[in-house]
């Protein structure tokens, strides 16, 4: 019988550690059925472990403030897209009082239900009577703005 010694160098941290490991001896056609583990030791600068540790679970508020019903959106290739159209968050440093943004740099947010996530969705890819609807609904928020601000 033969006894294998393997030499096993790990770099962990910039500390080096060596670890003897033995293994049973090889015979062909014949797979080994348990294997032994050693500690890596310690080194002159104090011991090594690994140890996994779970993340931090991270909970966050979404909230959607929708626009506009579930309806057929259309692009210019012609396809459609079943979805509402949501309000963006406020920019950081606007007023609480400040209507929420519908259109930002040039795109809408649209909720697609059977995704059950929302988009971003260029303006520029919808259809005329599409943009004209976005255009009607910044119209209405401008005018209830309005309102608000003579009361």
């Amino acid at each position: 019988c033969y006894l294998i010694v393997m030499k096993l160098w790990i770099a962990i941290s910039g500390l080096a550690v060596w670890s003897m490991a033995a293994a049973e001896p090889f015979e062909p056609g014949k797979t080994p059925t348990a294997f032994e583990t050693n500690s890596t030791g310690q080194t002159g600068e104090g011991s090594v472990s690994i140890d996994r540790t779970t993340p931090e679970k991270i909970t966050k508020k979404v909230t959607y403030v929708v626009v506009s019903k579930r309806r057929d959106w259309r692009n210019t290739d012609g396809n459609i897209i079943q979805a509402s159209m949501l309000a963006f968050d406020p920019l950081p440093g606007a007023s609480k009082d400040a209507p929420l943004p519908l259109v930002r740099k040039g795109n809408i947010r649209l909720w697609i239900e059977e995704r059950k996530k929302e988009t971003e969705y260029p303006l520029a890819k919808l259809i005329p009577q599409d943009r004209e609807f976005v255009s009607q609904l910044l119209e209405a928020q401008k005018a209830a703005a309005k309102t608000v601000e003579k009361e």
